[in-house]
């Protein structure tokens, strides 16, 4: 995506602009700072939207590899996983958002059922 929105940019600058001054004459400025404003936004607020969404992805894909462990038993990978995305969300989301809570319940629980109480209870007492 990010591609495409490059190729774009590049389009709104170089092609279009020829045209622009060819048709507009002496308000091609303020048609300039229109086409400046369309690349700011899609640079400064749809791209890192799009940067953040790949993100809470990637953490999502990690929680779904840790469960698929836990369920076959293997703690230590689920929790190595469990914290991938715990690391995404809490960087992402930050640590009060329920997403990022729910990723330490998980983690909390595996703690649990390894029989390790004392890091259990820490990880129930942040979510």
């Amino acid at each position: 995506m990010d591609t495409i929105l490059s190729v774009v940019s590049a389009f709104l600058l170089e092609k279009v602009w020829g045209a622009v001054v060819g048709f507009y004459g002496e308000h091609s400025f303020i048609v300039l700072l229109s086409l400046l404003l369309v690349c700011l936004v899609i640079f400064f607020i749809i791209k890192p939207r799009m940067a953040r969404r790949k993100r809470l992805r990637e953490a999502i894909k990690y929680s779904n590899s840790a469960k698929e462990y836990y369920k076959n038993g293997k703690y230590n990978n689920a929790l190595e996983q469990f914290e991938q995305a715990r690391v995404i969300r809490e960087e992402v989301l930050g640590k009060d958002h329920p997403a990022t809570a729910a990723t330490y319940n998980n983690i909390a629980g595996v703690y649990d059922n390894q029989g390790d109480y004392v890091r259990a209870l820490e990880w129930y007492e942040k979510t």
